[in-house]
């Protein structure tokens, strides 16, 4: 969210007008205190005017991560606008006021330094922007930190979740490797096969933020096999990647999550199977399903996608992109390169 800093701005040119108008009363000595009042009223309004123009300057084409090269040329466009308010305040004096001291004395420096209204305009947008600046980065390292210190409570609290539901994680990965030697059959065999991959997954990625997008499939994999088990020809899921997508990276089950989502919400049926298209577009993982909703549903909450939404607000600059149709429900996640 982008902050505008008025109250800094108010305090600075105030500080900056109190400066020169005791600096203009040492130089030029006794004169009306309604000219001294009219050489501060106009100066602050004009410092006001260009802190607000260099804020929206600098917040202006301001989109994530930037190029230096667009960095310099937004300083530059807020240097010229300063240059330009400069030469209108004085122009300002002219018409307002084109006897006192206050237009005599800048048409006399104008006459003998042309270049001066530009000169006084350049050091004070280039002070204001700095400050600008400033201001903008500690906000942005204080929100930085805030974000690591939430993502750390998030993490310790997952790891207690998982503590008080797993008694001992590893004791029954191990008794499904044993349960599967002693099964005979094929097709159970398999199915423990397929659930130790799916339980040896949650294990690994544990304490991982991020997953490759190669592990994500072959998890997801196993854990649609098992699906397949309850839903047989009722669930049907398309998987296109290219070979080059599978090394970038993405919050840990957030594919299963979504897939989850859509058999919580659709019917699943021979009659009415839900089919849904995992494909790779534009550095985006697409995960689309066709919407055949239940007629009866519990309470949905969101709190399966709003996870992969804060996730990914912790992790990178994009979030996540959701788009309903009256036949397609679509999840577009960033991919983020490793």
């Amino acid at each position: 969210m982008k902050k505008y800093y008025i109250l800094q701005g108010l305090l600075l040119s105030g500080l900056i007008t109190l400066l020169l108008s005791i600096g203009r009363l040492v130089r030029l000595g006794d004169q009306p205190a309604s000219e001294l009042f009219l050489f501060a009223g106009v100066m602050f309004t004009h410092l006001v005017l260009s802190w607000i123009f260099l804020q929206a300057v600098f917040h202006a084409w301001n989109h994530g991560k930037e190029s230096l090269v667009r960095q310099w040329w937004r300083g530059l466009v807020g240097i010229v606008g300063a240059i330009l308010l400069s030469y209108a305040r004085e122009d300002l004096y002219q018409i307002i006021a084109p006897h006192s001291y206050i237009a005599e004395d800048l048409e006399l420096a104008r006459k003998r330094v042309m270049l001066l209204p530009a000169v006084k305009g350049m050091a004070t947008g280039i002070f204001q922007y700095f400050v600008i600046y400033y201001l903008a980065m500690t906000q942005r390292v204080q929100k930085a930190k805030i974000e690591i210190e939430q993502l750390k409570k998030e993490h310790l609290e997952t790891r207690l979740h998982l503590l008080k539901q797993q008694l001992s994680p590893h004791f029954l990965f191990n008794s499904l490797n044993t349960l599967k030697t002693m099964v005979a059959e094929t097709d159970a065999r398999q199915y423990i096969v397929q659930l130790s991959h799916v339980y040896r997954y949650l294990l690994n990625h544990n304490d991982n933020s991020l997953a490759s997008l190669k592990d994500e499939i072959e998890f997801t994999d196993s854990y649609l096999a098992i699906l397949k088990e309850r839903f047989e020809a009722a669930l049907i899921v398309n998987t296109t990647i290219p070979e080059h997508a599978l090394s970038a990276q993405l919050p840990p089950l957030a594919l299963q999550i979504l897939i989850e989502n859509a058999i919580k919400h659709n019917v699943v049926s021979e009659e009415e199977p839900l089919t849904i298209n995992i494909t790779y577009n534009g550095n985006k993982l697409e995960v689309a399903n066709n919407l055949n909703r239940r007629i009866s549903v519990s309470e949905q909450t969101g709190t399966g996608l709003q996870n992969i939404m804060e996730r990914y607000r912790l992790l990178s600059r994009e979030t996540p992109e959701t788009h309903i149709s009256s036949s397609n429900f679509i999840v577009r996640l960033p991919l983020i390169e490793p």
